[in-house]
């Protein structure tokens, strides 16, 4: 999975990189049978205890991806690859009170070795926050809006407080499909699949019925 959020308001997501970063490889290290990140959602529910955990795992020779974690506190970061080779991570400034990340390394930013236009747009837009904006689905929403690729199948926003996801599909920013996760939890005690298109035609045929 890219993504996802468990009943603790812990989620996580990722993102691909302009290209692949080497990484030292540490076979001292607890290896992967199942990718780290599914046995951390399973266990841990803050940042912190990400943090204390995620790298004690043996990475391999090389990493194409970012890993975001955001917890229901307001606590969040990027683990990314670091210029000596080593998995490090990019912390959520407190005195900021936001944190973006696009497709480069974020090892790079300080270095100017980077040109993302999105990149530049998420923060111009977030810098704004609390001046000009409230912390809103509806905002974030916007700068969704504002950052997407004509490529993008989906995007969400979460809600780590009330545990709510909110879908985007195939660019339709104005209609969310609303996942509440206590209530997708409870449908099932294993494992389940659905398809996001099967999601938005079930919420169609739905809307037709109330007409």
């Amino acid at each position: 999975m890219m993504k996802g959020i468990n009943e603790m308001g812990l989620s996580y997501d990722m993102n691909w990189l302009f290209s692949r970063e080497k990484l030292n490889p540490h076979p001292e290290r607890k290896p992967q049978h199942q990718w780290a990140i599914t046995q951390l959602m399973k266990k841990v529910s803050t940042v912190e205890e990400v943090l204390s955990t995620i790298f004690t795992y043996n990475w391999g020779n090389s990493i194409s991806y970012q890993i975001h974690f955001a917890d229901k506190s307001g606590d969040a970061v990027v683990i990314h690859a670091g210029t000596d080779g080593e998995l490090t991570y990019t912390r959520k400034p407190k005195e900021i009170g936001y944190l973006v990340s696009t497709n480069f390394n974020l090892a790079r930013l300080d270095k100017g070795n980077w040109n993302c236009s999105r990149y530049k747009t998420a923060d111009k837009m977030l810098s704004k926050m609390g001046a000009e904006n409230d912390l809103t689905v509806e905002f974030m929403t916007s700068v969704l809006k504002a950052t997407h690729q004509y490529t993008t199948l989906f995007s969400t926003v979460y809600d780590l407080q009330k545990l709510r996801i909110y879908l985007f599909y195939n660019r339709q920013f104005d209609v969310p499909y609303v996942l509440d996760v206590k209530k997708e939890v409870a449908k099932t005690t294993g494992y389940r699949q659905v398809s996001l298109k099967d999601l938005i035609s079930s919420r169609n045929m739905n809307k037709e019925k109330t007409k």
